[in-house]
């Protein structure tokens, strides 16, 4: 499978959406009235990195191809096997919340889409010429790390509950 630059941000903003779809089932799931708010929060954040996505599909889809160089090819065979549902799955990670799925689990779900997320986005980031798009992913990567943090810390917390 041949990706081009457009479907490499779009895939970009999809898992944003997924992200956003999953983080909004969990909160219609939550019992407690602080994690609701987290996940309501989340799925919020993940809607404005979609935004940004959207905005660098339009920027690199009038540059060409030649604005995202990839020397050894790691980048997009990553990305490749991505969207070919090698390293997310087939999958929407809401479907991933069944009935009585409970708040370890669906903190479980949240940080495996962020990580997975992390990695997606580095490997877009090699493939970005100019540092002031690679400051943008690193925004992101940031964001998503964060986002591992925060729900680690709900974990733990509810663990020892």
């Amino acid at each position: 499978m041949i990706m081009n630059v457009a479907e490499v941000f779009e895939t970009a903003a999809q898992i944003e959406r997924n992200g956003r779809d999953f983080y909004m089932k969990a909160a219609s799931t939550a019992s407690k009235p602080e994690a609701k708010t987290l996940l309501e929060k989340l799925a919020k954040m993940e809607n404005e990195h979609e935004k940004l996505f959207i905005e660098m599909k339009s920027i690199f889809v009038g540059d060409g191809e030649s604005a995202m160089p990839d020397l050894d090819g790691q980048a997009m065979s990553y990305i490749k096997a991505m969207a070919e549902g090698k390293i997310f799955g087939k999958d929407t990670p809401a479907s991933l919340i069944r009935s009585g799925s409970g708040m370890n689990e669906i903190f479980s779900i949240a940080i495996a889409i962020e990580k997975d997320s992390v990695v997606y986005y580095s490997a877009i980031k090699k493939l970005l010429a100019q540092s002031s798009e690679k400051e943008k992913i690193d925004i992101l990567i940031n964001e998503e790390l964060g986002h591992i943090a925060v729900i680690s810390r709900e974990m733990a917390a509810a663990a020892a509950s």
